[in-house]
């Protein structure tokens, strides 16, 4: 049992369950409120997730062209914006300039890392909740069995 705790998962297992959570979170806005009580603790002291980030993924994230979701759609004070630009990353891993993914690292375990070394309480902050309210789902009953 403690060895399939999300803790316990590799950096790939935990990027697609953050992706799959951020979509599941997407849609289900009745939640939200509930969600944005667990925000406090994801963000550790700062008011907003932006302020965390190296300088040049954060520019990256923010430039605009056709193939990115406008910087002003997120709201830097909620959770499930975080995850969704995460998620929005993860799948553009590839468009990341080289000299940023030297410092934050490989796809999976360097973007892993990274997000992890921000947010230290995002991963199972996350885990927490989809368990809490999605437990029975499908889509989440391969991760938490």
């Amino acid at each position: 049992m403690v060895l399939h705790h999300p803790m316990f998962w590799d950096s790939l297992k935990r990027m697609f369950f953050l992706r799959d959570a951020s979509d599941r979170l997407e849609i289900d806005d009745q939640l939200w409120p509930e969600l944005g009580k667990e925000e406090k603790k994801v963000f550790l002291g700062f008011k907003t997730w932006d302020k965390k980030h190296d300088k040049g993924l954060f520019l990256h994230i923010t430039r605009n062209d056709k193939h990115r979701v406008p910087i002003h759609t997120y709201q830097f004070i909620r959770l499930r914006h975080l995850l969704r630009m995460i998620m929005n990353e993860m799948s553009h891993y590839w468009e990341i300039p080289r000299e940023i993914t030297v410092r934050i690292g490989t796809y999976p375990e360097g973007f892993d890392s990274y997000f992890t070394s921000l947010f230290s309480k995002l991963f199972i902050t996350v885990s927490q909740f989809i368990s809490e309210h999605y437990m029975e789902e499908n889509e989440f009953k391969m991760y938490l069995k």
